[in-house]
């Protein structure tokens, strides 16, 4: 079955190797394995499927730098990290 999800990784690969304007909604059909009118079923249009890739993507970023801060945090609070920092 057929799921955003997994139009979402291709075309996220394809954006990212091709950019917005070297990436159809056709190539994202032909390698998903589905027709155009399988994309627009789970997406009103190209720029709705790329807004929607970067907006997952920026705020997967975000988590992750905001993890990493609070365990950069905690550890420079241990005096061993600060020695080694400076």
């Amino acid at each position: 079955m057929l799921t955003s999800e997994s139009i979402m990784q291709v075309a996220f690969k394809m954006f990212a190797e091709n950019g917005y304007f070297g990436t159809s909604i056709s190539k994202i059909a032909n390698k998903v394995g589905v027709t155009k009118a399988g994309i627009y079923a789970h997406f009103k249009s190209k720029e709705e499927l790329f807004t929607t890739v970067i907006d997952r993507e920026v705020t997967d970023c975000f988590l992750r730098l905001d993890k990493l801060s609070e365990v950069y945090i905690k550890d420079f609070n241990n005096k061993k990290t600060r020695e080694l920092l400076y």
